[in-house]
């Protein structure tokens, strides 16, 4: 016989099981189940994950971790940098670059990707937008369901943001 009871662990839900074996002997243990991570908890283990899958041998993959979005960048200059968003008003997930940079410098930018945004439409689909923002800024994204916020979908968004990069970089570095 089992019986399962919820218990929580390290901000993942995970099951207290309760096994009784046919000679009557009880074992307890947890077992995780693949429920909601909170956003904080969710985006923690998502840096953590890119910084894996996205790092690069030839300079440091920096990381930033604030409330609602972690941002990545390479080299010294922050301004330029990939993000993954929790937009909890419409239930979406934002996954793209963003230049934050001088309004020059980001128009720049805009036109290097929009050369190429046929290519990158044939490496990662049409999902991904390109667009100018607000005080001169501007993204190239894709934005994605919110929900589930748990350790599967931590591992399929760092997959994606892996692929965001690996595509998106070297048009940066050119």
């Amino acid at each position: 016989m089992k019986e399962t009871f919820p218990a929580q662990t390290d901000g993942n839900i995970s099951s207290l099981v309760a096994v009784t074996d046919r000679l009557g002997k009880r074992e307890s243990r947890i077992e995780p189940v693949n429920r909601s991570l909170l956003p904080g908890i969710f985006l923690r283990e998502l840096e953590s994950a890119v910084l894996i899958r996205a790092g690069r041998d030839d300079t440091i993959l920096n990381s930033n971790l604030r409330s609602r979005l972690v941002q990545f960048w390479f080299g010294g200059d922050r301004t330029i940098h990939y993000e993954v968003w929790i937009h909890g008003r419409t239930a979406q997930m934002e996954l793209g670059l963003h230049f934050e940079a001088a309004q020059s410098r980001n128009r720049k930018l805009y036109q290097r990707f929009e050369r190429e945004l046929l290519s990158i439409h044939a490496a990662l689909g049409s999902s991904i937008w390109l667009e100018g923002w607000e005080r001169g800024w501007s993204r190239i994204y894709e934005t994605q369901p919110l929900w589930p916020l748990d350790s599967a979908r931590v591992a399929t968004i760092a997959d994606r943001m892996a692929e965001i990069i690996a595509m998106f970089q070297p048009i940066l570095d050119a």
